[in-house]
């Protein structure tokens, strides 16, 4: 293992899970994180019911009722032409194509009928849209495992995930306002980074192929999550330094990505055909600069919207505790990957609109 593998190991496997086991019982821990996915779950299907998998009428409700569209009009494209990628449909636009650019963080819901071929499509979407939401979560806790954390650290960071998840802020808001995709999709992205990991620090074949796999699904499912799936990839690259270029590393890396590009070579084909057809959407920019720091450093009201930036500053604390618990069992390389990232997204948050 290298040098950055070492360091990331002692901050981690005998860091914040190890210390967590000292305080409280292997057992304990164990039951706490079992505990706390069986509530997981209990409140999942409070909100979206295991009955409707069996129904005939397809969940509603905020982004629920928009998600719906693209995956009856999948089914029709398939059922009606054979196709899979594209296609023109008489209940889409007149002239554009279905399945191009405005397919963009929808395909998952318009292939959900092949994932669940028994079903109809309410009920397939209905079955998508449970199954997304149910496993953020699990997925979080799979790349703990991954990373062969120690099993403290692996209960605690599923413990960890499923209170994040359910604890109110804006993670919950998605997937109870009906967009589990992207909820569902970063946590594919954080499984893909701990399996890019092992493949490039340990030259492993397996990894590479698993992280080629998830950063396709990634791609497929949600483009959205590309951006931290990138911004982890350069992480994980700096954090290797020049042992990526000693031995099979680097190819083990360079791996990763062109499966990936392989598995969207059909889709990427579409939207190069389509690319003159792309229609810019007019979002206003969220303001920022030092005023609007200050406000959200110092403000104690209630925000009337749900995407706001206190996020950035709870990932911030967490980086920092990370970064103590790192310098305190001297993986100092560590230290200063968690720092730059934590100044990078306080950075990315207030030094302009987006």
């Amino acid at each position: 293992m290298c040098e950055a593998g070492k360091e990331l190991s002692a901050a981690a496997r005998g860091g914040w899970g190890a210390r967590a086991s000292v305080w409280v019982s292997g057992r304990a821990l164990r039951l706490l994180a079992l505990a706390l996915c069986g509530l997981h779950v209990v409140l999942v299907l409070c909100h979206y019911p295991l009955a409707a998998v069996w129904s005939e009428h397809p969940l509603v409700g905020g982004d629920l009722t928009l998600h719906f569209a693209p995956a009856h009009l999948g089914w029709e494209l398939r059922n009606a032409g054979g196709r899979l990628l594209w296609g023109y449909l008489p209940q889409f636009m007149a002239g554009y194509p279905f399945g191009a650019w405005d397919s963009f963080t929808q395909r998952g819901y318009e292939y959900c009928t092949l994932l669940f071929p028994g079903l109809s499509v309410a009920g397939a979407f209905n079955a998508y849209v449970i199954l997304s939401a149910l496993l953020p979560p699990f997925l979080v806790g799979l790349a703990a495992r991954a990373l062969r954390l120690e099993s403290a650290t692996v209960w605690l960071s599923l413990a960890a995930a499923v209170v994040v998840y359910q604890a109110g802020g804006m993670l919950t808001f998605f997937w109870t306002f009906g967009n589990v995709g992207f909820p569902l999709v970063n946590a594919l992205a954080v499984l893909y980074l701990a399996c890019a990991w092992r493949a490039v620090d340990e030259c492993r074949a397996g990894y590479a192929a698993a992280a080629g796999l998830l950063l396709a699904a990634v791609g497929w499912l949600h483009q959205m999550a590309a951006l931290p799936a990138a911004a982890g990839s350069l992480l994980l690259a700096a954090a290797q330094g020049r042992a990526l270029f000693r031995g099979r590393r680097l190819l083990y890396a360079l791996a990763i990505p062109v499966l990936a590009l392989a598995l969207l070579a059909p889709w990427l084909g579409v939207l190069w055909r389509f690319r003159h057809w792309r229609v810019p959407r007019e979002t206003p920019a969220l303001r920022s600069g030092w005023r609007h720091l200050v406000m959200d450093l110092f403000s104690d009201r209630g925000y009337r919207q749900h995407f706001d930036r206190r996020t950035l500053f709870q990932a911030q604390l967490v980086l920092t505790a990370l970064g103590a618990w790192g310098a305190a069992d001297g993986a100092r390389r560590t230290v200063r990957w968690l720092a730059a990232t934590a100044a990078a997204a306080l950075a990315f948050a207030y030094l302009f609109s987006y």
